[in-house]
């Protein structure tokens, strides 16, 4: 079967002042993260993830880990935000690339904190966000099981809540 024909063209000049007018709207301490998950939707995290962070992004939002420290490499000085969480053995990569991990599981805040410790990361010292399953029912704590994630933020934990999110 053909395949029909496709042509793609990125302007990253455009990107860039389009982030620069985002920027421009935001409130002054608000920080803009430019998701560039999935090859930045199939357009080159190479091309856009530095041409948004020129044009100000504060953060880039990656789906893995893998994803994350290729962000990284582009733009070493980046928060880039692990959209995903870590899967099963991949906290230390998060740790010793200094990726900020979504997490909504006790096992994954059990990986991140024994990595975290393993790299000798003071208490408070590494990010997480935590994810809220407000009916989407893919990924996310729910309601009901918050208090059991929250405890383990608890003091002389390396882990440090950063942000809470939900996808809607």
């Amino acid at each position: 079967m053909p395949m029909r024909p496709c042509w793609v063209e990125i302007r990253t000049r455009a990107l860039e002042e389009n982030m620069r007018f985002l920027v421009s709207l935001a409130a002054p301490h608000a920080e803009l993260l430019a998701m560039v998950k999935a090859n930045a939707y199939g357009h080159s995290l190479a091309l856009c993830a530095p041409a948004a962070v020129r044009g100000g992004a504060g953060w880039l939002g990656v789906t893995s880990v893998e994803e994350g420290i290729a962000a990284r490499a582009l733009c070493p000085d980046t928060r880039v935000l692990i959209m995903s969480g870590i899967a099963p053995g991949q906290a230390a990569a998060a740790v010793q690339f200094e990726l900020t991990p979504i997490a909504w599981e006790l096992w994954q805040l059990d990986e991140l904190e024994s990595a975290a410790r393993a790299a000798g990361a003071t208490p408070g010292s590494f990010p997480v966000h935590l994810e809220i399953d407000t009916g989407m029912s893919r990924q996310g704590v729910l309601p009901g099981e918050l208090s059991s994630i929250f405890s383990r933020f608890a003091p002389g934990s390396p882990l440090r809540l950063e942000g809470v999110m939900t996808h809607l």
